[in-house]
């Protein structure tokens, strides 16, 4: 993840937690870059149905089934 903010940082983590919280889906992730950061993301309803049907795409789902496309690591 790269955020404006940070402009010369990559942001690398695991989602580490998953809750509904006043209407938001929360998404808590561990950063093991930068060692020791926690990031947070909310996502709306609105925002949950957007990003489903961006993952419906025949090019997200051979990535999410078959891993094509996968970045290195």
């Amino acid at each position: 993840m790269k955020v404006s903010g940070l402009q010369h940082i990559e942001l690398v983590g695991k989602v580490t937690q998953l809750n509904e919280n006043d209407g938001y889906l929360v998404m808590n992730v561990k950063l093991d870059n930068p060692v020791g950061w926690t990031a947070t993301a909310a996502l709306t309803h609105r925002d949950l149905m957007a990003l489903m049907k961006m993952l419906m795409k025949p090019s997200a789902l051979r990535y999410i089934f078959f891993g094509f496309g996968k970045p290195r690591s």
